[in-house]
């Protein structure tokens, strides 16, 4: 459940590979303003609605992006772990008492997915979207996105973005599997001070 940070976080970046002049325009609003800030940090909930369960599974915790190749997911509950990607490195970490213990390397395809979100918030867009995007809402502003490959659609069929009235941030986003279940992730709003790099580093040693 933890590489799900990997995949939701500003994975509406990638928003518009559409053929109406309406998205086109949109896209370049919603880019710039993900993009316009060199630092963010937010709470998330994560919620993950699964038919063989009556309640849902529920995770909290902040996400941190310093530009330009820094992403840290800390989940805080129900267990504290960490997801960071610096660059091209991508690491795991679990708490033990006080020290942080590093885990076996994230799957390939979390670590493809999360380097281009690291690839798109740095402004490194592509006319080749994965994605046939459809406006959902206009207030507040919601896209569906489906995947364009079909194996993309076995891990999740469409992904709903919601975004924030200002554009700066993502405040929800829903990622539908085919049987139905589906995680809901929400954002509070972001702070956008500077993030010092030692928010980055964890010992393991």
């Amino acid at each position: 459940m933890k590489r799900i940070a990997s995949i939701i976080l500003f994975l509406a970046v990638t928003v518009i590979d559409s053929f109406s002049n309406n998205a086109d325009s949109l896209l370049a609003v919603h880019a710039e303003g993900l993009t316009k800030h060199r630092h963010l940090e937010a709470d998330f909930t994560q919620t993950r609605y699964m038919s063989l369960f009556k309640k849902p599974l529920v995770s909290t915790g902040t996400i941190s992006f310093s530009y330009p190749d820094k992403i840290l997911f800390h989940y805080k509950t129900p267990f504290e772990s960490v997801i960071l990607l610096i660059g091209n490195t991508m690491k795991r970490y679990y708490r033990e008492k006080d020290t942080w213990v590093e885990q076996p390397s994230l799957e390939i395809v979390a670590k493809a997915i999360t380097q281009e979100i690291m690839r798109f918030l740095k402004g490194e867009f592509t006319e080749n979207m994965p994605f046939i995007v459809h406006v959902k809402k206009e207030r507040p502003r919601t896209f569906s996105l489906v995947p364009k490959n079909e194996m993309a659609k076995t891990v999740f069929s469409a992904i709903e973005v919601t975004f924030a009235e200002s554009c700066e941030y993502i405040e929800k986003i829903k990622l539908i599997e085919q049987t139905g279940d589906y995680i809901l992730v929400t954002h509070k709003k972001p702070s956008f001070a500077p993030i010092p790099d030692s928010r980055f580093i964890f010992s393991h040693e």
